[in-house]
This record gives C-alpha cells, structure tokens and sequence, in this order.
C-alpha cells in the first residue's frame, strides 16, 4: 500500500500526536471522523502504522518492555531524486523510525530499530536492493543525547 497524500498527512500529524482525537484529526485533514477512522484501519492493516506508545518522563535510556533495542542512522545515495516511491516503500517497513531527506552527498538518513544485530544487517539488506538506491552506510547508535520526543524549550 502506497499512502496517498491525505495518507500521509495523517501519518505525519500521529507521528507527532499519536493521543490526538479524531474529531481534530478528520478537522485537520478536512474528512469525517468516519472516513479518518476508516483510513487509520487500512494504516494500521498494512503496517504503515506500527503501534502507538507513551514517552515516559525522566526515564532517558530506559526502554520499555518490548522496546527494539539495536538503533543505528542509515545514509543512503539514490539514483534520482525525489525518490517519493522510494521513501514510500520505506516507510512501511517494519524497524524504520524516521526517514529524512538531505541535501549534499548524501540522499536519506534512515533511523531504523532492530532486535538485534542480525535483523538490523536484514533490514539494511532490504533496503539496499530497493530500486533507486545506490549505496546503503551502516552507522550503529551508541548513545541518545537529546530525545526528540521531549520538547525543546
């Protein structure tokens, strides 16, 4: 499933707000509650939405149970931009957190999440066959400074 741009301006604003209601999320979009409700299940079904989880104060490297503890910064080159195909693919694979595009030497940065080292090295295998990417760098996080979760004040 290929989230359309309605799609994908959901996705961004539950990212952001996943405790928001549905009446200012369908206000938002500019659809009915029903229509944004309808919307959330087919995400939810095709795994373009993974979960909704609460950010917990004061527990900085504390992960919660179940949590996916191997974390590393991909950066990849791609043949052409923009790569909108590209990044939808990617974003509906499981482990990958946040994608952003960069300008310079390098295309996207791809934070991804794994169990393991193992799934990781599958996860990377993954997407460096994906059509449109030329090169896939490995970069294992070793520590969070400044969580993006918490708010900059």
């Amino acid at each position: 499933m290929h989230p359309d741009d309605i799609d994908q301006r959901i996705l961004d604003i539950i990212a952001k707000d996943g405790r928001i209601a549905l009446k200012r999320l369908a206000a938002l979009v500019g659809l009915s509650r029903s229509a944004v409700t309808a919307r959330l299940k087919r995400l939810e079904d095709s795994g373009a939405i993974l979960g909704y989880r609460a950010v917990i104060a004061g527990r900085g490297h504390a992960r919660p149970t179940g949590a996916l503890p191997t974390r590393a910064l991909l950066l990849v080159r791609i043949a052409k931009t923009p790569a909108y195909d590209l990044v939808a693919s990617l974003a509906v694979l499981p482990g990958i957190a946040q994608i952003r595009s960069l300008a310079g030497d390098i295309d996207l940065a791809i934070d991804v999440e794994a169990g393991d080292v193992d799934a990781l090295n599958r996860l990377r295998d993954t997407i460096s066959v994906l059509p449109g990417v030329i090169d896939c760098r490995t970069h294992l996080v070793l520590a969070t400074h400044l969580d993006p979760a918490q708010p900059v004040l």
